[in-house]
């Protein structure tokens, strides 16, 4: 098989386990990030589904590696904060159920340069679904790397 150049707007679509429409014990959420596969959660209703870039852009990826470590005195020390901004640089759109009121949306908050604020993304955090987001489009950074051995 030969190599070929990833499609920089190729986009995917997740949906949170804090999203009350999903059911599904961890181990099938845990498939479920892994293949993007909704046939492996339990829906008991419409999700709300977020929708991310796979790729980021050089620049972007820049700005998330500066984030990843940083030393005191001789010790590297991780951090966690880049995924947050992975999230913040990927996060493309919401889409929620019809079934939810307008006013209970959860809607986009975007600054002067398109991006969503680090605000909203905090709230994101604060929600417990930021993680969720940056382990789905890992893995499907995994996914592709799986197919190009096979």
């Amino acid at each position: 098989m030969a190599i070929v150049k990833p499609n920089p707007g190729e986009q995917i679509k997740v949906i949170s386990q804090v999203d009350s429409a999903v059911t599904c014990n961890e181990d099938d959420y845990e498939k479920y990030l892994e293949s993007l596969d909704e046939r492996h959660l339990d829906l008991s209703g419409e999700p709300t589904r977020f929708v991310l870039k796979k790729f980021l852009t050089w620049g972007e990826q820049d700005e998330v590696d500066k984030l990843k470590a940083h030393t005191e005195g001789r010790k590297v020390q991780p951090k966690m904060s880049f995924m947050a901004e992975d999230v913040r640089l990927s996060l493309v759109e919401i889409e929620n159920p019809d079934s939810v009121p307008d006013l209970q949306k959860l809607k986009l908050e975007k600054d002067k340069w398109g991006k969503p604020t680090r605000d909203f993304v905090g709230i994101l955090r604060d929600m417990k679904i930021v993680n969720d987001l940056f382990n789905a489009r890992s893995s499907s950074h995994k996914a592709n790397d799986d197919l190009k051995k096979s």
